[in-house]
């Protein structure tokens, strides 16, 4: 796992060496342990290394036998030592004992091609010398981040947005339908970044860029959500199936050079995946994080999980003082980002990185195999819209909600809507699905921009992928778009970026290809059964630790109780936000009332808008931090 960054001229102009050194000793963090740099006269690339294969003789940049062909890849290749007995087998010679020398040799052979063949994470660039051509390519899921930008003078690229804007003459202005998006999703959707002249490679996809021109990025592969298990297969058959291919994941993901933990926060993804674990490998470290607040802490749970497995187990307390690792997480992304459990990811990472260097996570469950809370939401809305119900549902809630007011009127905890599902009813299908995941919305969104943006760019963003899976019944379709949208822009980079800013690396079996294209394929009774029955193949793959019951119980996720700090110890720094100084830019573009007003609401504590002023506090925060330009 390293930090890469590079360029190619577009003319005689290049970086200044000293400038080029700078960019690249900044991902330092990502790679702690070694420098490498190469260059020409038309283009160089730089990489930090992060060791935890062949920790002698893997340094990049790598070329091949002749030179021609020069690599940095972040990363880690699974299956390379299949793939070097075949390449050898071609007659390649190779020279260190890294997954890295790997993908050099594949695609000597293969060329873009290679990337078909490639189990793993992975961000990687080959400069062609002969040929003056930069290959770029990214791994299915998006574990590994790649953002890029195309100027006057040259093409730049590099594993994060701060340490591009470090080297690219690439203007500062914001992107405003990326960061309008940005308000309604939390994350900026992809190819987009918050800045108009960045964009990000998508995920499975590879690029070209000849003499300093870029190509268009070409998709590789995509997630088969239409074939089916065969008909003869049993429940019990597919349970044996997925268990084998868990534990081959997470065989092949235990292959490391340096010490190996795992993240268990007590839910379905995390124990499965620490129990494969111990049955791979034995002896198990486990790490979790806790908090007072009991809406929050599955710490117990994770506790319970550890005796039962007999784990060796590590656990921490995060308190509200933790938002002073903030500005440097905020820097690391380079945009605006506001999954609030990016935060405690970080902290995680950290107390982790005391002991271990490789952490497994369980990200991708929820996705692959139907786990969201929303997905259930959804389908309760589709079913009452189908049976011409929606609206008497919507007036038998309110009528509850009036005689609950009548009794008693001064609970603060009384509010409309009453839940989720009187919040989606009567709505479209992308109404709905952005009013579960989404902060800033419809009125409340539009209400906050001087000169409100021309359509709604994150709901065109989220109906161009469900266009794709109409055909898809049930909640599979919602499962396509996530995988797609949500998994590869919020979780994976949320995980990348806090994860390695404290050096860690983490591997997800989770999300193999063999285990996504199974699950892709399962029927619904093997993904959901009731309204709290989800993910049930994954909660029958050990039933010698885990009874029938043991995950009946209420999802909590993994964040933070940061509406109710935000109305104690973060106070001070929130208010700031909105009362204090803001640059010309956001003053030219927000409306400070309308915050003022959400703001005073939720001190009220009469309503909960912690999810909405954090989305506000983290754009505002990264404008602190970089200093676009707003264009006003």
């Amino acid at each position: 796992m390293c930090g890469i960054i590079g360029y190619v001229s577009k003319g005689e102009w290049v970086p200044e060496p000293a400038l080029f050194q700078k960019a690249v000793d900044s991902l330092s963090h990502r790679g702690p342990n070694e420098r490498g740099i190469w260059n020409n006269d038309q283009a160089g690339l730089g990489f930090r290394r992060l060791s935890i294969i062949d920790l002698q003789t893997g340094s990049q940049p790598m070329s091949n036998e002749d030179g021609t062909l020069h690599l940095i890849f972040n990363g880690e290749i699974y299956n390379f030592p299949e793939l070097r007995d075949h390449l050898e087998s071609r007659g390649h010679h190779f020279k260190t004992r890294s997954d890295s020398e790997t993908i050099l040799h594949l695609y000597e052979d293969l060329g873009e091609r290679c990337v078909e063949n490639l189990r793993g994470m992975f961000a990687f660039a080959i400069y062609d010398e002969p040929r003056h051509t930069l290959f770029l390519a990214r791994d299915r899921f998006g574990k590994k981040p790649l953002v890029y930008s195309e100027t006057a003078t040259g093409f730049y690229f590099a594993s994060e947005i701060g340490s591009l804007l470090k080297l690219a003459d690439c203007t500062r202005d914001v992107h405003p339908d990326a960061l309008d998006a940005y308000l309604t999703l939390q994350y900026v959707p992809s190819p987009y970044t918050a800045w108009k002249e960045i964009r990000r490679l998508p995920a499975a996809s590879t690029m070209f860029v000849r003499d300093g021109k870029a190509s268009l990025p070409a998709r590789y592969w995509e997630l088969d959500w239409t074939k089916q298990l065969p008909a003869g297969v049993s429940d019990e058959d597919a349970v044996r199936e997925m268990r084998e291919l868990l534990e081959q994941s997470v065989r092949s993901r235990s292959m490391a050079d340096v010490p190996l933990g795992a993240f268990l926060s007590g839910g379905v993804d995390s124990s499965i995946t620490a129990a494969a674990m111990k049955k791979v490998n034995g002896k198990v470290r486990t790490f979790c994080i806790g908090f007072d607040d009991p809406r929050f802490d599955e710490s117990d749970h994770a506790r319970k999980v550890a005796r039962i497995l007999n784990t060796d187990h590590f656990e921490m307390r995060v308190q509200p003082d933790s938002l002073d690792s903030l500005d440097e997480l905020v820097d690391h992304m380079g945009e605006p980002f506001a999954d609030q459990s990016l935060l405690p990811t970080h902290l995680l990472s950290r107390f982790t990185y005391k002991h271990v260097t490789v952490a497994l996570s369980g990200d991708g469950g929820d996705e692959l195999f139907g786990g969201y809370k929303r997905y259930q939401h959804l389908k309760r809305a589709r079913q009452l819209q189908r049976l011409g119900l929606s609206q008497p549902w919507l007036l038998g809630s309110r009528l509850v909600f009036a005689m609950e007011r009548l009794v008693n009127s001064s609970r603060r905890s009384l509010k409309w809507p009453r839940s989720a599902l009187d919040t989606i009813v009567g709505r479209g299908d992308i109404e709905q699905y952005l009013a579960l995941l989404g902060s800033w919305h419809d009125e409340d969104r539009l209400s906050i921009w001087k000169h409100s943006p021309e359509g709604h760019f994150a709901a065109a963003w989220i109906d161009n992928h469900l266009s794709m899976h109409q055909k898809l019944r049930g909640i599979a379709k919602w499962q396509a778009v996530d995988v797609e949208t949500y998994l590869a822009d919020d979780i994976l980079r949320k995980v990348d970026h806090a994860s390695m800013a404290c050096s860690l690396e983490v591997r997800c079996p989770l999300l193999d290809q063999d285990i996504a294209a199974f699950a892709a394929s399962l029927p619904a009774r093997l993904r959901e059964k009731g309204r709290r029955r989800t993910k049930v193949i994954l909660k029958r793959l050990y039933p010698e630790a885990f009874p029938p019951k043991f995950f009946d119980r209420e999802k909590k996720g993994f964040s933070m109780p940061i509406g109710k700090w935000m109305r104690r110890q973060w106070k001070d720094t929130v208010e700031e936000s909105i009362e204090g100084k803001w640059s010309a830019g956001l003053e030219a573009t927000f409306r400070r009332t309308e915050l003022q007003r959400v703001w005073t609401e939720h001190l009220s504590e009469h309503y909960d808008h912690g999810q909405r002023l954090w989305t506000w506090f983290m754009l505002w925060k990264w404008d602190q931090r970089f200093h676009p330009q707003w264009n006003q």
